[in-house]
């Protein structure tokens, strides 16, 4: 099935690294994937992107394998990056260079509206309960997250409230819990007090 899950936490319990990690290895493993990172703000959104950055640069570029499988023994394991990306990064994405062509890209709840056009196997919507119109932005955003079983979405984020901003969210959680389905299909919940 494709990865849904909710996941109401503390703060700083670190489920923000974690998600992204696991969106990261996925972008980078198969190719033309194209993830979202999407965030209330752009100073969040922009921090998710800047920890995909360090895992790139801080993964081995190559793995020691025997030489009767590789000449050399040495196996390419870091995707390129075009030339563009390499020194000043835009702040908006990380595009991995061909035969990957795989993108890691970053958007605000104002900004969307430039990504509704992609398809996505992966996004990580962060401090979702801190959205301003959140059911509006997910009616706009669910279309285009992939239906494959290969495909992820996680909602995260720390309480605000059962109304306002955090109701949406709020509400997201307790069907998750209670029902096990969302209006945006079968969703699991994961719960880190």
């Amino acid at each position: 099935m494709p990865v849904r899950i909710v996941i109401c936490k503390a703060r700083r319990a670190g489920l923000s690294t974690g998600v992204e990690s696991i969106i990261f290895d996925d972008t980078i493993t198969h190719p033309n994937t194209y993830s979202l990172i999407l965030a209330n703000e752009r100073n969040p959104s922009e921090n998710i992107l800047a920890m995909c950055r360090r895992f790139w640069e801080h993964m081995p570029e190559y793995m020691r394998v025997p030489e009767s499988l590789v000449p050399g023994g040495l196996l390419p394991v870091r995707p390129p990056l075009p030339a563009v990306f390499k020194n000043s990064p835009p702040k908006d994405r990380i595009e991995f260079a061909p035969p990957l062509n795989s993108k890691l890209l970053v958007a605000t709840a104002r900004s969307l509206d430039a990504y509704l056009g992609f398809g996505f196997q992966n996004c990580h919507a962060t401090e979702a309960a801190y959205y301003v119109d959140a059911e509006n932005l997910f009616r706009a955003l669910y279309p285009t997250i992939s239906k494959k079983p290969h495909s992820s979405l996680y909602i995260e984020s720390t309480p605000n409230g059962q109304e306002g901003k955090g109701g949406w969210f709020y509400q997201n959680c307790m069907d998750a819990y209670s029902r096990k389905k969302t209006q945006y299909g079968e969703m699991s919940l994961l719960f880190i007090p």
